[in-house]
């Protein structure tokens, strides 16, 4: 703007330099899924210099590797205001299977076969989904127990080892 001063001695000018600030814009990656160990790029890309809360960084690209499901926050600041958001990395535990030790019977005989996980049991070669089964091998035996999920697959085998009976 240009603003004028005029009398009957001359005419004077000035000059008023108005600067539009944009308001802050924040943008950032999905949220995202890892398995236990792995790390992850999260990425966040402002008009102006955004701040990984918990991190105390202001790169664009970070890599993370959290041990547990973490929210990373983000926000940008300017004289026109603050953008706040969040990326959330989901942390997804391996699987892990801990099952009965191997043991012997007396044919005939029958024992429950126990196994624990942090996920599904699934009993090979049955395809019995269960914790525990019950099982009567006429000869020596083994029985797996499997645990699944999406970062892999564990087994643990137990092995039954049939006692013949002496008449």
């Amino acid at each position: 703007y240009i603003a004028r001063a005029q009398n009957s001695c001359g005419t004077k000018f000035d000059t008023v330099n108005i600067t539009i600030l944009s308001l802050p814009t924040l943008t950032r990656s999905n949220d995202t899924t890892i398995c236990s160990g792995q790390s992850a790029k999260i990425k966040a890309k402002s008009n102006y210099t955004h701040t990984w809360t918990t991190l105390s960084l202001t790169d664009t690209l970070v890599t993370v590797t959290p041990t547990l499901t973490t929210k990373y926050p983000i926000f940008v600041t300017s004289v026109c205001g603050i953008k706040r958001d969040t990326v959330t990395v989901n942390v997804i535990n391996n699987p892990t299977i801990v099952a009965r030790t191997d043991t012997s019977i007396c044919a005939g005989d029958s024992i429950l076969l126990t196994a624990t996980a942090n996920t599904t049991i699934t009993w090979l070669p049955m395809n019995i989904v269960s914790n525990s089964i019950k099982v009567s091998p006429s000869t020596t035996s083994s029985y797996i127990a499997r645990a699944q999920n999406s970062c892999g697959t564990k087994f643990d085998t137990v092995l039954i080892n049939v006692i013949m009976k002496i008449v």
